[in-house]
């Protein structure tokens, strides 16, 4: 018992916040690298991607901001593959909507994209 009693407090002192220790999920599938950005910062758009079908799929993911793309990035996905992708943006002073649309290879242009991130991300810059 006293063996047992002096693991537990060892256990403790060593890892003593493996017990309070959480994690969590990204609040949109979309942010960027700055949590106050301003005017003309270089910034990262991210994007987290993910393939739930039985096939690999492929295509270009399209960052928009105020609906109008500011980067493109090709991905590859094997089924069950996640991936967070990025291109850099240059901050402009205003409140601006992120979003991202993936594009399946082999698709008409003139159709909807496969997938597109529906709820946009509320971006501020200051100047």
């Amino acid at each position: 018992m006293l063996r047992h009693t002096s693991i537990v407090i060892l256990w403790t002192l060593f890892f003593p916040f493996t017990t309070h220790a959480f994690a969590g999920f990204a609040s949109s599938p979309v942010w960027i690298s700055s949590a106050s950005p301003t005017e003309r910062d270089s910034l990262k758009l991210f994007a987290v991607v993910n393939n739930t079908s039985t096939t690999t799929v492929s295509g270009t993911v399209s960052f928009l901001i105020d609906q109008t793309i500011v980067g493109s990035i090709q991905a590859s996905l094997v089924p069950g593959d996640a991936q967070i992708l990025s291109v850099a943006w240059k901050a402009v002073a205003d409140t601006h909507t992120l979003s991202a649309t993936f594009t399946k290879d082999g698709d008409s242009p003139d159709q909807p994209p496969i997938t597109s991130i529906t709820t946009p991300l509320t971006i501020t810059v200051a100047e």
